[in-house]
């Protein structure tokens, strides 16, 4: 088989330039000009790159910048507003140079045979190794600015150019069981009013896709309005542990759980996901703080409060390089054994209502009638804490009260939640007040699956 190295071309500018000047626009488009009259007809161009995240300068305060005029307009939203059509002006201009310069290049209605080879290599090895893919199919950047104008010709041609690029995509990787989901794409500006797009794109794949494949799309805020869209099949939710979220920042499993309760709140019968995750400063830079984790405690955290919050998974963590890097793997091997033969789908899980008998230890989990799912953590294990060199207490002939769970005879297994194995079993009887367990000795975690016998 043939292999092929594709580029993607830009350059680094840090800090992020004040695009509100004139003289930096200038010299951004000189720069951006001279490489694509450089590299234009290099074989092995994809695309061009017009920044990294760059409205984050001004639509969250991260490198922010402004200019005496914008400074004068006091709503804050106004001032939002007025630096994001500085931005996109410039952008959508410097688009156009582009486009003069390098014709041959279409930012829409092209399938690189390339790409799309990649992409036949990934599902099938999504489909032999047991993995689902959810394929993000547009680049947001070239559609952010026609959609921001409804009942134009640009804006119906951006509908029209998706459309096709989703029969493409369902007709080229439609068949495969192993593509769970189609997102749109990923994290567009919430604000804009895209309700009407996502119904007229929701409706075209019902018509061309006779998998059903389902449907979603990704925001860079929470965006509760779509995901209640009756078009869109799950709601995902993009979250990061950073220092403006208070307690969230240095606790993994009270920021799962705060998530989780927000997707439900608005998405209590469709497929929900924290993916992206993970922490960050402020201005979203990776944080010293995270050098205090060296076993990444807020992964094996976060990991086993998803898993049992209700959410359809685990978080999915952004920094997987840092995982690979240092063989955090271990960290997924334990939950997956643990959840292996959870009846998810058939049982009727709801939230658990267990309380335990030590006020430090948090129980998260999960019950149906004949069955629960319990995961019980010292809030003195997380990741900051034990970063500060803090020792959790010994945990000893602590009990927890599950309520709710039909009168009968149990089994209870006990998990070791860094080894993904049973190290006690036991019986147990339900009367109508509930089932009291008595957990074996534990520092940080521990976990216990409660079946009727």
């Amino acid at each position: 088989r043939r292999y092929a190295l594709m580029r993607l071309l830009g350059f680094w500018t840090y800090p992020p330039p004040n695009d509100g000047l004139p003289e930096v626009r200038a010299r951004i488009r000189e720069d951006v000009l001279r490489m694509v009259n450089d590299y234009k007809d290099e074989p092995g161009v994809l695309f061009w790159i017009l920044g990294n995240e760059n409205n984050y300068s001004f639509d969250r305060n991260v490198n922010p910048w402004s200019t005496e005029e914008v400074e004068k307009i006091k709503d804050p939203m106004e001032k939002r507003a007025a630096k994001a059509r500085i931005y996109y002006s410039f952008v959508n201009e410097l688009a156009k140079e582009i486009k003069e310069a390098d014709p041959n290049r279409p930012p829409r209605g092209v399938y690189n045979d390339i790409d799309c080879f990649i992409l036949d290599q990934i599902v099938e090895a999504a489909e032999k190794h047991g993995i689902y893919l959810e394929l993000c199919l547009l680049t947001r950047d070239h559609y952010m600015e026609p959609l921001s104008h409804p009942n134009t010709a640009a804006y119906d041609r951006a509908v029209a150019d998706a459309k096709k690029l989703l029969r493409y995509c369902v007709a080229r990787w439609g068949y495969s069981t192993h593509v769970a989901a189609w997102e749109y794409w990923n994290e567009m500006d919430p604000g804009p009013p895209n309700q009407l797009l996502y119904g007229a794109w929701g409706e075209h794949l019902e018509q061309i896709d006779p998998y059903r494949h389902l449907r979603a799309v990704s925001h860079w805020h929470p965006s509760p309005k779509y995901w209640q869209h009756p078009k869109l099949d799950m709601a995902d939710e993009h979250f990061y542990m950073r220092p403006s979220t208070k307690e969230l920042f240095r606790d993994a499993p009270l920021a799962v759980m705060d998530r989780a309760a927000l997707l439900r709140k608005h998405a209590p019968s469709k497929p929900a996901l924290i993916s992206e995750f993970g922490i960050l400063e402020d201005n979203w830079r990776p944080t010293e703080h995270l050098k205090k984790d060296k076993e990444f405690w807020h992964l094996h955290n976060a990991l086993w409060a998803s898993a049992l919050s209700g959410l359809s998974g685990t978080v999915m963590h952004w920094f997987w390089d840092d995982i690979h890097k240092r063989d955090f793997y271990h960290h997924y091997k334990p939950v997956a054994a643990y959840v292996a033969d959870i009846p998810f789908t058939t049982a009727k899980l709801r939230p658990a209502a267990a309380t335990a008998s030590d006020p430090k230890v948090r129980v998260i989990g999960l019950q149906g009638d004949g069955c629960a799912y319990l995961w019980l953590f010292n809030s003195q294990a997380t990741w900051w804490k034990l970063g500060d060199g803090l020792t959790p207490d010994q945990i000893e002939g602590m009990t927890v009260v599950l309520k709710g769970i039909a009168t009968g005879s149990y089994q209870v297994e006990w998990w070791d939640t860094a080894k993904g194995a049973v190290t006690k079993k036991e019986a147990a009887r339900a009367s109508s007040k509930g089932i009291r367990l008595t957990a074996p000795p534990f520092s940080r975690d521990i976990a216990c699956k409660v079946t009727s016998r």
